[in-house]
């Protein structure tokens, strides 16, 4: 009986994946369309409101028995102002500039691990808020929302 809810749970993921790896096309393509409508920072700057970064989570630790783990991670960095469809289940701008107690105008950069095919682990989402004093922009609050993926539903 455990093999038949193990295969079931296999195929259902592998479903799920074609599928959405099936619709990632259409979202680029109406993202895509959506995105020479919208204006926002990114928009009159000329910058792309989200870049694409790689790297490698590392952790250890010693004491009181030595374990460790490392893994490689694709963040996006999106400026939640003038991206055009921000993540629902994160921060607006608005929301993180109340959080940070910013008073004038501000870009909110998150860094986060996006969804991919299906599958979505995101145990750190950072948001950079900034003030912008004259020409300058200054960080004025890093908000980091955490997710122990463990425990999630």
């Amino acid at each position: 009986m455990e093999l038949f809810y193990l295969l079931c749970s296999i195929l259902s993921a592998f479903f799920t994946s074609l599928v959405l790896s099936c619709l990632l096309p259409f979202r680029a393509l109406l993202r895509c369309l959506c995105s020479s409508r919208s204006v926002g920072s990114s928009a009159a700057t000329g910058e792309d409101p989200v870049s694409l970064y790689e790297g490698t989570v590392w952790h250890e630790r010693r004491r009181p028995v030595h374990h460790s783990f490392r893994y490689a991670v694709r963040y996006a960095l999106v400026d939640i102002d003038s991206a055009p469809n921000v993540l629902p289940d994160h921060l607006s701008g608005d929301e993180a500039r109340r959080i940070a107690g910013t008073t004038g105008p501000v870009y909110g950069f998150l860094l986060t691990i996006p969804p991919s095919v299906g599958y979505e682990q995101n145990p750190l989402s950072l948001y950079y808020c900034y003030d912008l004093a004259a020409s300058t922009q200054n960080l004025k609050q890093c908000i980091a929302e955490v997710c122990n993926p463990s425990t999630s539903a």
